[in-house]
């Protein structure tokens, strides 16, 4: 167990993109506003994390989301967001692919994307929360049971996946 006082929050693409681009609709702009409210936030514990594959499914959804005269100040804010003093980028290990792995076998209905992203924040012994707006995350009972089970031995924070802060 830690007694680490760092909290990791992971961000799935959704929010990271939410953030990055200038025109957010509807539901963006509350996860742009959660991503603005950890990365200012007061406690000097809180780090944000993204997984290299959130970063490339963010590329993706800049590029095919964003008109021409957008894709210039997205990417640049994307590169002003990466290199904020409280985020950090994590690339997946061999216990992260292995936790994907057992997530799909668990859920049938789990993208192995989302899986892979999930798992980032299941295996870092310091992450809080795992912010989504992807209802299949957020509301699979397997996914829960298997949180609950991976972090019994490993974990001292429990992960909370939830669409807020």
């Amino acid at each position: 167990m830690s007694n680490n006082p760092i909290q990791r929050v992971f961000l799935d693409s959704q929010f990271l993109f939410a953030y990055i681009s200038e025109i957010p609709k509807d539901i963006e702009q509350l996860y742009a506003a959660e991503v603005k409210a950890i990365l200012y936030n007061s406690n000097p514990h809180i780090q944000i994390i993204i997984s290299f594959v959130a970063i490339g499914e963010t590329v993706n959804s800049i590029n095919k989301k964003l008109d021409q005269s957008h894709l210039n100040n997205a990417f640049m804010n994307l590169s002003a967001f990466l290199n904020e003093k409280r985020v950090d980028m994590k690339p997946p290990t061999l216990e992260i692919f292995k936790k994907t792995l057992d997530l799909i076998k668990s859920d049938n209905h789990l993208d192995y994307t989302d899986a892979m992203i999930l798992s980032h924040a299941l295996c870092d012994d310091c992450s809080t929360h795992f912010l989504t707006g992807d209802s299949t995350l957020l509301e699979s009972e397997s996914i829960q049971i298997a949180c609950r089970e991976y972090r019994k031995d490993n974990r001292f924070p429990n992960l909370k996946i939830r669409d807020s802060f």
